[in-house]
């Protein structure tokens, strides 16, 4: 149950932890993996199954979360996460008067 990425794991030990809130930043998952550079490698065919699977599992662990009145917001680029998870407020989270 590893959700093909790390990201999900990582929420999961959040939730155990006993974290009320976890911020997800930096998780590009639009198509062709365009991440923050240019450069990064492509994903071959196998990858559409793979995000997929990706996108069930963070949305069985917001669906977790949502039941026991935990949340999980997005702060990454718009992307396809934006359908799963709640869109934070950068401004709300920063410590300065703006």
């Amino acid at each position: 149950m590893s959700g093909y990425t790390g990201v999900y794991v990582a929420l999961k030990m959040a939730y155990y932890i006993g974290f009320d809130t976890v911020l997800v930043f930096g998780v590009d998952h639009n198509a062709g993996w365009e991440h923050c550079a240019d450069n990064y490698p492509k994903g071959v065919p196998s990858t559409e199954s793979k995000k997929a699977e990706m996108r069930w599992h963070f949305a069985y662990a917001n669906d977790v979360y949502r039941s026991s009145g935990r949340r999980i917001l997005n702060f990454s680029l718009p992307s396809k996460l934006d359908r799963i998870f709640d869109r934070g407020d950068l401004a709300q989270w920063l410590d300065y008067e703006s």
